[in-house]
């Protein structure tokens, strides 16, 4: 593989506490009670907008684009930076950058976000581009987004490979002809990715190193 797509949350970098915080923020905003953390991973990943309206559900309101706009301001903020990058991220892509593959990021986040969080923790120089979701929504899916990365860098499919920990990176990489690596150091539990269609797994990066 000469193209490696990588999700950004749960597979390079362990974004829990600034997401979690954001939501929190959101909810307070609205006056709403706040959701259990326990169990609250199934938030990291999905597209904001899917999250917000989930999370809205139970109490029938349709606020969603305010509760989005609350989450924003904060994790633009605030939330942004209350993350790691998950240990032997850093050589990994240092690793795969050395043996000519080129790195990209494929993710839900809002561009200007992942840029500015690759930026602080040092990982941008490894990657040939960046891309995330539109704020108008486009693109928030990771089909469409996979499908833009492939035709906007002139990547071949056969050559390209995405890993990620969420069953919307699996589905997204076999709607767009690509192979994937699943991770389960992330968010998304073995049995939601292989239910998704993933029958390549890794449990850390340096697994990761030996798989790509």
């Amino acid at each position: 593989m000469r193209n490696i797509i990588f999700d950004l949350d749960g597979t390079l970098i362990d974004s829990r506490p600034g997401i979690f915080a954001g939501v929190a923020h959101a909810m307070t905003r609205l006056k709403l009670p706040l959701p259990d953390p326990t169990g609250l991973d199934w938030v990291i990943g999905p597209p904001l907008e899917h999250v917000m309206r989930d999370l809205l559900a139970p109490h029938a309101d349709d606020r969603m684009i305010q509760a989005v706009s609350y989450y924003r301001q904060y994790y633009a903020s605030i939330g942004l930076y209350n993350a790691r990058p998950y240990d032997g991220v850093h050589e990994l892509l240092e690793n795969l950058k050395s043996r000519g593959r080129s790195l990209f990021i494929g993710t839900s986040k809002l561009t200007p976000f992942a840029e500015a969080i690759l930026d602080h923790f040092g990982l941008s120089p490894y990657l040939a581009g960046i891309h995330g979701a539109n704020p108008d929504g486009r693109r928030h899916d990771k089909a469409d987004l996979f499908r833009h990365i492939l035709e906007s860098r002139r990547l071949k499919p056969a050559e390209t490979v995405v890993v990620g920990d969420r069953q919307f990176d699996v589905a997204g990489a076999i709607a767009c002809g690509l192979d994937v690596v699943a991770v389960t150091y992330g968010y998304g539990s073995a049995d939601e990715l292989r239910s998704a269609g993933a029958q390549v797994f890794a449990d850390s990066p340096a697994a990761l190193r030996s798989i790509l």
